[in-house]
């Protein structure tokens, strides 16, 4: 059997010594299975979110530095085993993602990137230069360029992350060399739904070049935004061997998976197809391209000057069955005395859509608090679904955390350590500070929501009135100009001065409190403009600007009815979704709601999504809108439902909105939305750090770039009904 050990690590972009020590002690914790090979992810020693810095000359000679030391360092903890890792690499004048392959004390070999992603929020082209090469000498003497690492127990080749997801990729090039594994480092950044397709490339592939396919991820929220799962995918032969659980808030996770490579090599003998699509290299090529571990260079001379060689300290072995695929844990985190024990087992796993986005929210705040340095959250909390929606994710991150991390080390991750022992919603309310702001025109529904989330969750709340603050400034507005403002001519001005007025409050109180600012804006609010900037965009971290509102509402019934296993709904929710979505900003009497502003939300995410992610002009859309026939579960939110639990949570409502409205209508929201698109895009500039959560996204500075001053379609709009 072969074993390779998989290290999923929470790096930082540009933290050396940090990102070394992690990978150090992953390793350490890995050679408890006698691994064959120890495999990171992507780009792990300089992180992969270093994003311009990838042009500093400085990073190029730290990261190479780093690559030395490790080189020195695993010597001493892996021996001859082959240990895989990431990093930016200069060859002869031109910067490549590569992987390099350390064994013995050296680096044996420097695998590049042939296929770089440049779609979505990845801007690799940017910065790295794609190998179409064959291999050849770099410095020292090292192979750079497509490997085959024979170990003298199993052959492997690499495939870093994008190199897995093309036709033209490594394994075709390599089919003729008998492999039996492919290794893939990989920084695959979260999406809702997106682990299905990783899964499906992993057991396509092992299918296809009859081999076992080996995938490790990146883990958390490295660098502010993407947020990666540090999952590990196997599979064999077309089938899956193991997947492991996902968004962990550990520094690192480590996985043992066994195989046996036998099967591998009698189906390829067996499977004439295969046979005859692959070339068979020479006997040269084949020979320039493999690296034997066992004939490695001893005395390659990568020790620092000055440092003394380090004595071999490989973790002590622990018994494990012989075809054992699964955790390893780390030795100093096992309980030493009961304040030390974790609560209750948190194991986080793919599959269902509410809780993929809150497990990946959460650790996305998690790492987010504890790199930062901030001392905890403050939110605006309205008593509608969006502020509803971050507060529950800063308490759910906080709850996850003391499960999986236990108390000591969760407070130290957060450099928290001043806090000491407290129960769980003590905690909460020593990093959550909340507060709502009426005005004139709020109403004791939305007061009454907000206080009555804020004791469900722990957070420490305080209710205040900011009319004041309003009617100073309309009453030294009128005063300075002479001129009365009126609901009937000042309608914007009036509703945008009181989003305003919250913002130096709330502001104040993450100040005093050393904590970060959560804007509360959504995905569907951002595209139209439909938020107050400087009010209710104010913030350093918009966690759910990279997510529908339709889907939002969604997920709190979600979580009100059903939660997530480790600790259940949180059924105070009720007083948010009982209500329809509201600014609450003009008059009572006026009954104000977002979809009477805006138009229906599953219809303004449907053309968002298309204009957006499918990059279809207003024309095009209009024709999607006339033969759409997804159907979806729309939310009933009434008590029957509720009582009713998820299963009942909906009515069948389908997406053909052409039963719904007729084509003038449709062209009317069409029009709507590209006109309140193109008005703001400036807003859309800046809005706070938000995390890439699905399979689309409005931030202009990692996913969908708009010109700020445009003529917004309007010869398009005009003629939409001419086609």
């Amino acid at each position: 059997m072969i074993r390779v050990a998989t290290a999923s690590v929470n790096q930082t972009p540009l933290d050396w010594s940090g990102n070394r020590n992690r990978i150090i002690a992953a390793s350490q914790v890995a050679m408890q299975c006698n691994p064959d090979a120890i495999l990171f992810p992507e780009l792990c020693i300089s992180g992969y979110g270093c994003e311009d810095a990838f042009h500093m000359p400085e990073v190029w000679s730290n990261s190479a530095e780093s690559l030395r030391l490790l080189a020195e360092k695993l010597n001493g903890i892996s021996g001859s085993v082959p240990v895989i890792v990431g990093l930016p690499y200069i060859h002869l004048g031109l910067l490549y993602n590569v992987s390099a392959v350390l064994s013995n004390g050296e680096i044996v070999a420097l695998v590049p990137k042939q296929h770089l992603a440049g779609d979505g929020i990845h801007y690799e082209p940017r910065w790295f230069h794609p190998y179409r090469g064959a291999p050849e000498p770099a410095a020292e003497g090292i192979l750079f360029g497509p490997s085959i690492i024979d170990t003298g127990s199993f052959r492997f080749i690499i495939e870093i992350c994008e190199d897995s997801w093309v036709d033209n990729r490594p394994a075709t090039q390599h089919a003729g060399s008998s492999f039996d594994c492919i290794l893939s480092p990989t920084a695959s950044h979260f999406a809702i739904g997106k682990e299905r397709i990783r899964r499906q490339i992993a057991l396509e592939t092992s299918r296809a070049f009859h081999c076992t396919y080996i995938s490790v991820n990146l883990l958390g929220n490295e660098a502010g935004r993407a947020i990666y799962d540090g999952q590990s995918i196997a599979a064999q032969t077309g089938n899956l061997l193991y997947e492991s659980p996902a968004f962990s808030f550990d520094e690192f996770t480590v996985h043992c998976i066994s195989f046996d490579p036998e099967p591998n090599r009698s189906r390829r003998v067996q499977t004439h197809s295969f046979r005859e699509s692959i070339t068979i290299p020479s006997h040269s090529s084949l020979e320039g391209a493999t690296v034997r571990i066992s004939e490695s260079r001893k005395d390659f001379g990568f020790r620092i000057p000055g440092e003394e060689a380090i004595a071999p300290r490989k973790e002590k072995e622990i018994p494990l069955p012989t075809d054992y695929c699964g955790p390893l844990s780390n030795p100093a985190h096992r309980p030493s005395s009961p304040e030390r024990s974790v609560n209750q087992p948190v194991e986080k796993r793919h599959g269902d859509p509410n809780l993929e986005f809150l497990y990946a929210a959460s650790l996305g705040l998690f790492d987010y608090l504890r790199k930062s340095h901030s001392r905890g959250f403050a939110l605006s909390l309205s008593g509608g679904a969006d502020s509803g929606v971050c507060g529950l994710l800063v308490a759910r991150m906080i709850r996850f955390g003391l499960a999986e991390l236990g108390q000591e080390r969760f407070l130290e991750s957060i450099h928290r350590t001043d806090l000491g022992p407290l129960k769980e919603k003590e905690i909460i309310g020593n990093l959550l500070f909340t507060v709502y702001q009426g005005t004139d025109q709020s109403s004791d529904i939305t007061r009454n929501a907000a206080s009555t989330l804020a004791e469900a969750l722990g957070s420490n709340h305080q209710s205040i009135s900011v009319q004041s603050l309003v009617s100073n400034y309309i009453e030294t507005y009128e005063a300075a100009y002479s001129r009365k403002l009126t609901w009937k001519e000042d309608d914007l001005v009036l509703q945008n001065i009181q989003a305003r007025a919250r913002s130096p409050f709330v502001w104040m109180l993450a100040n005093a409190t050393g904590s970060l600012l959560i804007a509360t804006g959504n995905r569907s609010e951002g595209a139209v403009g439909y938020c107050t900037m400087d009010g209710d965009t104010s913030g350093g971290i918009a966690p759910i600007a990279g997510i529908d509102k339709d889907f939002l509402r969604k997920w709190l019934l979600f979580m009100e009815t059903v939660g997530d296993p480790h600790f259940g709904p949180e059924p105070s929710l009720h007083v948010i979704n009982a209500q329809q979505p509201t600014a609450e900003l003009r008059p009572a009497e006026s009954h104000q709601t977002d979809e009477s502003d805006l138009m229906a939300y599953d219809l303004l995410n449907r053309i968002q999504k298309l204009a957006v992610r499918d990059r279809m002009g207003p024309r095009q859309i209009l024709k999607q809108l006339l033969i759409d026939n997804e159907w979806e579960n729309k939310p009933a939110i009434n008590e029957s439902s509720r009582a009713q639990g998820p299963a009942a949570s909906g009515r069948p409502r389908h997406r053909l909105f052409a039963l719904r409205y007729d084509q003038g209508q449709l062209a009317e929201a069409i029009r709507k939305f590209f006109r309140l698109w193109s008005r703001n895009q400036w807003k859309r500039e800046r809005i706070a750090v938000s995390f890439h959560l699905d399979d689309e996204n409005i931030d202009p500075r990692t996913y969908f770039r708009f010109p700020i001053l445009s003529a917004g379609f309007e010869e398009e709009l005009e003629s939409l009904l001419d086609s």
